[in-house]
């Protein structure tokens, strides 16, 4: 049998139908970066007089010598930012920007204070700022490495210490006249040192449900719908522990953000586009009429 020009009809003439002929193009993938990378949720405060409150939370009251943990997402739209503290007249943990932008750490118990900070912070893009009492001194993990601290000043508290009643839990401020302008996620708080589950809560940036980890926070805050919890009083401000939710101070429903992903990074994902890309630029060529050819042609 041979073609109407003669030719063999197998192998097919160069110019002729036959077999498929796959012109595989898959699409690229990038890795998300700092700048466009976004958190599940997080809220964002003006700088001006927004906060959320929690009221007292015992399990986040340390004593002398005891293990703690903070983890948060964080990036700044203004300077001298206070992205979390807990606090009342003698005591504090505050995580904030000092007056020369370095991320800082005070830590003070009844007279005695402690302060820590770090330079080169990139806080103008999304960071993950991990702080760890291991009941001696603190470590500062940023984006899952362990970091040193560039100036540290008085030393690590071991007064005996008391919390009072006026003790306060609160993200975007520490008190009246110091606020954050600055977009925060994720604020988690451990009553025991994490550093083995720096990984774990890191999770390779990737969008984390810290109450599913096998050591649950004692706090832990993301806006509404962000994980599906109820909502607090205020600025869509989702439920903590033990049903203790925040309550937003000048917050507005606008300021709990939950955006919608734009980096495709699913290896599923890719396994389906490629597998699309296949399909749409596979050309099937007509078959020619007349000489073993039914005439017919594939669509």
């Amino acid at each position: 049998m041979a073609w109407p020009d003669g030719s063999p009809a197998w192998p097919p003439p160069p110019s002729g139908g036959g077999l498929p002929v796959l012109e595989l193009d898959p699409p690229t993938y990038t890795t998300p970066s700092a700048g466009d990378y976004v958190i599940g949720g997080y809220h964002d405060f003006d700088g001006v007089d927004e906060r959320i409150d929690f009221g007292r939370i015992t399990a986040c009251e340390v004593t002398t010598g005891s293990e703690w943990t903070v983890s948060l997402w964080a990036k700044r739209t203004g300077s001298q930012n206070v992205f979390f503290s807990i606090a009342d007249a003698q005591n504090r943990i505050v995580i904030y920007e000092n007056t020369t932008n370095q991320l800082a750490v005070n830590f003070r118990l009844a007279n005695q204070n402690y302060n820590v900070s770090r330079n080169s912070v990139l806080l103008s893009d999304w960071v993950h700022i991990f702080v760890i009492s291991d009941g001696s001194d603190l470590s500062l993990y940023i984006d899952g490495s362990l970091v040193a601290f560039n100036s540290t000043s008085g030393t690590y508290p071991t007064a005996t210490q008391t919390w009072t009643a006026s003790t306060r839990v609160r993200i975007g401020a520490i008190s009246t006249g110091f606020y954050a302008s600055a977009q925060i996620a994720e604020v988690a708080m451990w009553s025991t040192d994490q550093s083995a589950n720096v990984a774990a809560i890191y999770n390779s940036r990737a969008r984390h449900d810290l109450m599913d980890l096998t050591t649950p926070p004692d706090l832990f805050y993301a806006p509404l719908t962000s994980y599906g919890d109820d909502p607090g009083s205020g600025g869509s401000v989702a439920e903590l522990v033990a049903n203790n939710d925040g309550s937003g101070v000048n917050m507005e429903t606008a300021d709990a953000v939950i955006p919608t992903p734009t980096t495709v990074t699913s290896t599923l994902t890719k396994a389906l586009d490629i597998a699309t890309s296949v399909v749409t630029s596979t050309k099937v060529e007509e078959v020619p009429s007349g000489g073993g050819g039914t005439g017919s042609s594939f669509p």
